[in-house]
């Protein structure tokens, strides 16, 4: 698989629907048909970068089995934690 979790372009077909009410710091998008949550995305720019996370959930297994898990400390200091080698496919099969 070519890139990282953090390089990887995310197309969302059909487009969602969007909702504010996920927090001052993040847009949450929803699926028009069904109403699950398909991502969110940050409104603030990091380091002129946004923090997106995408429901693989509503992808073919195939399609995300190798993908890896990225963790981090969202409490406190809000950094990514170090990778433990683990990807989708070690959660899911």
């Amino acid at each position: 698989m070519e890139g990282t979790a953090r390089e990887m372009p995310v197309a969302i077909t059909p487009p969602a629907d969007t909702c504010r009410n996920c927090g001052a710091h993040a847009t949450g998008h929803f699926c028009p048909n069904c109403g699950c949550v398909t991502h969110w995305r940050s409104q603030i720019p990091e380091g002129g970068r946004r923090r997106v996370a995408v429901n693989v959930r509503l992808s073919e297994p195939d399609a995300v089995a190798r993908l890896p898990i990225d963790h981090f400390e969202g409490l406190e200091r809000f950094e990514d934690l170090p990778r433990d080698g683990r990807c989708v496919a070690d959660y899911w099969f």
